[in-house]
């Protein structure tokens, strides 16, 4: 009983920590119960391939293992779904939980005399690598993707090896056990961490940086609409040099998206500001669902004026991945 507390529970501890430090809350219990799901497939897929064709533990099982945890958050980065580096440390987490939490379950199975040693080992140490790992990857990738968006580029597969082979090299040292088993425990603690902490205080600072620029902007443009006097600001005369491009009910369109799209941000962004005070939005059940309706109105938009407009609006709205996960957010919550 002892070996089983010592391998399973301390994995939920980490997880309960890591989320503890979300303070924009930006992942729910549901998603984080989701990747931990993954996590247990992709453990079972990668215990089921190494009955079937066994490899080198060593060398061959971190490939395939890191591999299947961070399948999941790469293609939510390339689909914008996940956008913020705080996000990808807890989907992280919760993946690696899964992971470890069937795999050290495997172990008590096939091994009923575990050692207690090897159950703080697999508990304290092993559990925080698989989080960690899917992290780091995660969040290499989604650096990586947010450097390319601010150089108006696509996101390219190498971005996702540059990510995998850090996570990869820190799963085959680990798996050498190149130090003595407590040190490297300790060791595997220390660096985890530092990162899991640092990772999140950065990701705040940004978060922050964020918010504090592009709500002061946006709000100073919304006032310039509302007042009448957005053709005597520098988007208004970019925007009125375009028009001859667009036919006038397109044109009309775009000025409406511009609009709503800068009252749905304000509040996306107001939000979250709420959310790290720990207050409550104060929003009824009539205010969501005329914000749901502003989303819907938004993208029918969009989809009407078409790419080439929105190509146009970007000096105008700087849209940027966060900015629309911020929105998708509020129509969920």
């Amino acid at each position: 009983m002892i070996p089983v507390l010592i391998s399973l529970v301390p994995v939920l501890c980490y997880l309960m920590c890591i989320k503890a430090m979300d303070a924009f809350s930006l992942g729910g219990w549901r998603q984080i119960f989701l990747y931990v799901l993954w996590g247990v497939f992709a453990c079972f897929v990668a215990w089921g391939c190494n009955q079937l064709w066994p490899w080198d533990n060593v060398w061959g099982a971190p490939v395939l293992e890191e591999l299947l945890k961070c399948l999941p958050l790469l293609w939510f980065i390339w689909r914008r779904k996940v956008a913020f580096l705080a996000e990808t440390l807890l989907f992280g987490a919760a993946i690696g939980t899964g992971f470890a939490l069937l795999e050290n379950t495997l172990y008590l199975l096939y091994v009923p005399d575990f050692p207690i040693g090897n159950a703080l080992i697999r508990g304290l140490g092993t559990a925080l690598l698989h989080m960690g790992c899917v992290a780091l990857n995660a969040n290499i990738v989604l650096v990586c993707h947010r450097w390319a968006e601010a150089k108006e580029k696509k996101f390219h597969p190498v971005f996702c090896i540059v990510g995998f082979v850090p996570a990869i090299l820190l799963h085959i040292c680990y798996n050498l056990f190149l130090l003595p088993p407590f040190i490297q425990l300790c060791a595997t603690l220390l660096v985890f961490v530092i990162f899991f902490i640092g990772m999140y205080e950065w990701d705040a600072s940004l978060i922050h940086r964020w918010l504090d620029e592009s709500i002061f902007s946006d709000i100073t443009l919304l006032g310039a609409i509302r007042r009448g006097e957005f053709k005597t600001t520098r988007q208004g005369m970019y925007l009125i040099q375009m028009r001859d491009r667009f036919q006038m009910e397109v044109f009309f369109d775009i000025c409406m998206y511009v609009t709503l799209y800068l009252e749905l941000t304000i509040a996306a962004r107001s939000r979250m500001i709420l959310r790290e005070a720990g207050m409550d939005s104060g929003e009824d059940e009539k205010a969501h669902a005329e914000t749901l309706n502003k989303l819907a109105e938004l993208k029918e938009l969009r989809n009407r004026i078409g790419t080439t407009a929105m190509t146009i609006l970007k000096p105008i709205l700087h849209i940027q991945s966060t900015d629309l996960h911020s929105l998708a957010k509020m129509a969920k919550n």
